[in-house]
């Protein structure tokens, strides 16, 4: 029987002094299709996990350098690995340490000498919470990103922007830097939906998306914030020369073929915007509108 995380094999690392229990874990792991990193001792772990990143720790308690312990409450206050689990193994069979063990995050732990068939079968039962744990984060990801974006364009939505605009502006007032929004609405944008079908009309707010998301600054955020208008807050900029940058943006996308001919020359020929800038200062408050 072998053993997986999902479409790969799982990794594992092993820790102990005694270089008899790390071949024969090492041999017996790697027959169930793990991959397998072995330490003699406690001092090179946090960096080891952090750089392979393992599915699983079997740690020794009992070390010369620094005890598993000490090991196991590192890692676990380590934000980028304290949810790997930490399988303990030591030859002490007090109940307090068991309990210091487990109190430090450990997820079990193995009384020395143990039975191979059960620390495997410990193992086992481990890599599961530890696949389960996965499967939920990437299952809460997937949920934060559709309650954030729009599912059209993948843009942030108005929700994100509620929430980013109104940072920027406290953080504006803060430090006297200009945060400039720009509401940019599409002209005669039904009339690309009655003439090519929605799908089309679909695409293009794709496309004008792409471009705008394309080339904004880390610093800058493009959400969509209705229908068809999206909206932009940059800082330090009063950007009246968006509506030729992203025609010429369009022009590029046919000569590299990424868009349909019809939408192409709907849009060279009907492609007209409505910008409505507000510029935000610490001073006070300005506003603008291009065409």
């Amino acid at each position: 029987m072998t053993l997986s995380m999902g479409p790969r094999p799982p990794r594992l690392l092993v820790v102990d002094d005694e270089q008899s229990i790390l071949d024969l874990l090492r041999r017996r792991l790697e027959a169930l299709g793990c991959e397998v990193t072995v330490l003699s001792g406690g001092s090179q772990v946090a960096v080891t996990v952090r750089e392979k990143m393992p599915d699983l720790v079997l740690l020794d308690v009992m070390m010369p350098d620094v005890d598993g312990f000490t090991v196991c409450q590192a890692l676990k206050q380590d934000p980028q690995v304290r949810d790997i689990p930490v399988v303990l193994m030591t030859a002490r069979t007090e109940v307090d340490s068991r309990i210091k063990g487990l109190e430090m995050g450990a997820h079990d732990y193995v009384t020395k000498p143990f039975e191979t068939a059960e620390l495997l079968a410990r193992v086992r039962a481990a890599l599961r919470v530890k696949a389960l744990q996965d499967e939920l984060r990437e299952a809460n990801k997937l949920l934060e990103r559709l309650a954030t974006s729009d599912p059209l364009t993948d843009l942030p939505n108005r929700r994100t922007f509620d929430e980013q605009i109104f940072l920027a502006i406290e953080r504006s007032r803060r430090t006297g830097q200009t945060v400039s929004v720009i509401m940019l609405d599409l002209d005669h944008f039904k009339q690309i939906n009655d003439t090519h079908g929605h799908q089309v009309g679909d695409e293009a707010l794709r496309q004008v998306a792409h471009i705008l998301a394309g080339r904004r600054r880390v610093t800058d955020l493009v959400a969509r914030y209705g229908f068809r208008v999206r909206e932009l807050f940059v800082e330090h900029i009063f950007p009246y020369r968006i509506p030729e940058y992203v025609r010429y943006e369009y022009k590029r996308a046919w000569y590299f073929q990424a868009m349909p001919r019809p939408l192409f020359r709907w849009l060279e020929t009907h492609l007209g915007w409505h910008l409505c800038v507000t510029a935000v200062a610490e001073a006070g408050h300005g506003s603008a509108a291009a065409r």
